[in-house]
């Protein structure tokens, strides 16, 4: 797939008088397909697209979305301490309506500033995002704890919530970490003693884990 390829789909659909819907990963919470009653073509973005294992920046946790839906939508993530996903790009290549492509220069600061949490898709077709990034040469492990809900259990689930106060009326599935795996546990096993947290195998380093982002999953 090639830019000049995005651009005829845009002329040729506005000729022709039909809504374009621009897919980038295919995300949908619930894997719902897309309707309408006015006639539409798909563009799918899918193809335009590369990547490192060398390089990172903060980014979501949920592999089926694509980068183009996580960027237009403002990048939320579980490294948000470290500043949105939008904070990082410095430039994009987008297909306004008229088939030009344009530069942040040549789009303008307004427009660069909507399509960085207004939606891509609104505003034009985003080709490529220039982003600032970080090595991550680092060691990721991940942490999962799971408990069966057996007879009885629902005790053991308020007790899991009322622990902590301050987030007891929002649903938490997933977070990171940063910092030492001796810190982990221990804030762990103070907040959710039950859990019976133990600490990491000897066959890891300590000094491997630090600084790293842990994931800790199903809390519950």
């Amino acid at each position: 797939m090639q830019e000049s390829h995005v651009q005829a789909t845009v002329i040729c659909a506005k000729s022709q008088g039909l809504q374009i819907r621009i897919g980038s990963g295919g995300h949908d919470y619930e894997g719902l397909s897309f309707v309408s009653e006015v006639p539409f073509v798909v563009l799918d973005m899918f193809n335009l697209r590369s990547k490192t294992g060398s390089y990172c920046f903060p980014a979501g946790v949920y592999p089926t979305l694509g980068v183009g839906e996580h960027f237009s939508g403002g990048g939320y993530g579980n490294l948000i301490k470290y500043g949105l996903a939008v904070d990082n790009i410095f430039d994009a290549r987008l297909v306004d309506v008229n088939g030009t492509i344009l530069n942040r220069e040549s789009m303008g600061e307004d427009l660069f500033w909507a399509i960085r949490g207004g939606g891509g898709g609104s505003f034009g077709v985003i080709l490529s995002w220039k982003i600032k990034l970080g090595t991550g040469s680092y060691k990721c492990y991940s942490l999962q704890c799971t408990k069966n809900l057996k007879p009885g259990r629902n005790r053991y689930c308020l007790s899991m919530a009322t622990s902590c106060p301050e987030v007891a009326r929002r649903s938490i599935h997933k977070g990171f970490f940063v910092g030492p795996t001796s810190r982990l546990i221990e804030i762990v096993s103070d907040n959710f003693p039950r859990l019976g947290l133990q600490a990491c195998s000897p066959k890891i380093a300590e000094d491997e884990l630090d600084g790293i982002h842990r994931l800790i999953s199903s809390l519950s």
